[in-house]
């Protein structure tokens, strides 16, 4: 007996989703060029002759929002995971946007204020959708575990990059070190939080929670500066003792956890 049409959508609705999500990349190709801009949504192009994206991220964002509904209902494995893939590639090409309207676009009040926001929304969305997955998703599921490790590598590089940025996290005073301090202690308690949501990858993520805590503690304790270009203009200096912790604390997390789930394993079968 073939099932209903709306029965089987309900299950696969990336019969819908996987093209729309197409579609919307292409769709926001479209809308970032001066032409179609001109013709489709009444803007030109700046004094410069660039167009602005701010509708080009509208796109990515929904984009994005379709990926996420497939991959949480699905009941393809294949699906969810191709679904998955599509988050990263979302939030990328929105980044790409998002700095076309930061440095090159126009100033289009309403249009460029909403894609402000939805690239800061889809950015903070990443750790919440983190938890939801680490803490709702099916164990033992490939598509759980390649959600954790696509969402866990964009934290990851997010705050890395915040180490760089705000390299000041190392400067002698000023409100940027605060902030990249503030920052990291809140990695240290999400970190925290995720380790008692998933049992099983206690040691992995109580390093990462280690390495953001040590992170803030050096940035709160510690303060080394160089000289710049010009004379008496101080360059905060990221110490290498930072990203030894950032890097080396996690990675020696994550071969604990393998070992333990190998012990773990082995005992089993034997």
């Amino acid at each position: 007996m073939t099932a209903p049409p709306a029965f089987r959508l309900r299950r696969h609705p990336e019969i819908v989703g996987g093209p729309l999500v197409v579609l919307l990349f292409l769709l926001s190709y479209l809308v970032s060029n001066p032409p179609v801009q001109t013709w489709l949504l009444g803007i030109g192009p700046d004094e410069y002759g660039d167009p602005d994206a701010g509708p080009a991220v509208l796109a990515c964002a929904l984009a994005m929002a379709v990926a996420v509904t497939v991959a949480f209902t699905s009941a393809s494995t294949t699906a969810r995971v191709v679904s998955w893939l599509m988050v990263p590639v979302s939030l990328a090409a929105a980044t790409w946007y998002w700095f076309l309207i930061a440095y090159y676009g126009t100033d289009l009040g309403g249009i460029t204020a909403l894609s402000e926001v939805l690239f800061w929304g889809m950015a903070a969305a990443v750790p919440v959708l983190f938890l939801v997955v680490s803490w709702r998703s099916p164990r033992p599921n490939v598509a759980t575990y390649v959600a954790e490790a696509i969402l866990l590598l964009f934290i990851g590089w997010a705050l890395l990059i915040t180490i760089e940025e705000f390299g000041s996290i190392e400067a002698e005073a000023g409100e940027r070190r605060v902030g990249a301090v503030l920052i990291f202690l809140g990695a240290a308690a999400y970190f925290g939080l995720t380790t008692w949501l998933v049992r099983s990858r206690r040691l992995f993520y109580g390093a990462c929670a280690l390495a953001c805590a040590v992170v803030a503690a050096w940035g709160t304790l510690g303060g080394t500066t160089a000289t710049g270009y010009y004379e008496g203009d101080p360059i905060p200096v990221v110490h290498p003792v930072l990203l030894a912790a950032a890097w080396s604390l996690p990675a020696i997390g994550a071969l604990a956890q393998v070992a333990w789930w190998a012990r773990g394993r082995a005992r089993t079968t034997d």
